[in-house]
């Protein structure tokens, strides 16, 4: 997994860095500016993005890093005004406020690193759900074009494409696909 680092200042940067890597989670890379850390986002994928927030460009960098919900994004603030810290807990962003420890960086760190495994898992369940649907809907479209074209009911046209399947020993969606392909044309 990787993060970026992203501080005016060299000192902080450094600290935060050494805070990040010590959690043995992460690769690290770090920005000076709010640009140069959406210059490196835009280039290649974090999994978590901590920044140090100081003015409206850090925030307005901050803010965009959040929104892709591609990263887990931790803001660190002198002091932050209600409104904007409930701008950024709504985006799912952990604020953390100045001065903060070491021990409450790296719990923050742990924390979206948690978050990050549980969003991998349900990203990989949601494509897995969504390859099922797509199954479904071709292998319907696929049943009602035998059907349409040669006569069968809907369970002798279910049942001719779970044999195909299993004769032909390749998958359901390959028949269908098949079928959809003979028939459509």
């Amino acid at each position: 997994m990787s993060a970026l680092v992203a501080a005016a200042s060299a000192a902080v940067r450094t600290a935060v860095a050494e805070a990040v890597r010590r959690t043995e989670k992460f690769d690290i890379v770090t920005a000076p500016s709010p640009e140069a850390a959406l210059k490196i986002a835009a280039s290649r994928h974090f999994d978590l993005a901590v920044l140090e927030v100081k003015s409206g460009e850090w925030f307005k960098a901050a803010s965009e890093l959040s929104a892709s919900f591609e990263c887990g994004v931790i803001v660190v603030a002198k002091q932050l005004q209600d409104d904007l810290r409930a701008v950024f807990e709504n985006r799912g962003v952990a604020v953390i406020e100045r001065p903060i420890s070491e021990k409450e960086l790296t719990v923050a760190v742990r924390t979206v690193y948690a978050a990050n495994v549980r969003i991998a898992g349900l990203r990989h369940a949601n494509i897995d759900l969504s390859r099922r649907i797509e199954d479904m809907r071709l292998v319907g479209r696929a049943k009602l074009v035998l059907m349409e074209t040669l006569g069968y009911t809907e369970a002798q046209a279910h049942r001719y494409i779970e044999k195909k399947a299993m004769d032909t020993r390749v998958s359901v969606r390959s028949v269908a696909s098949d079928i959809l392909r003979t028939y459509e044309n």
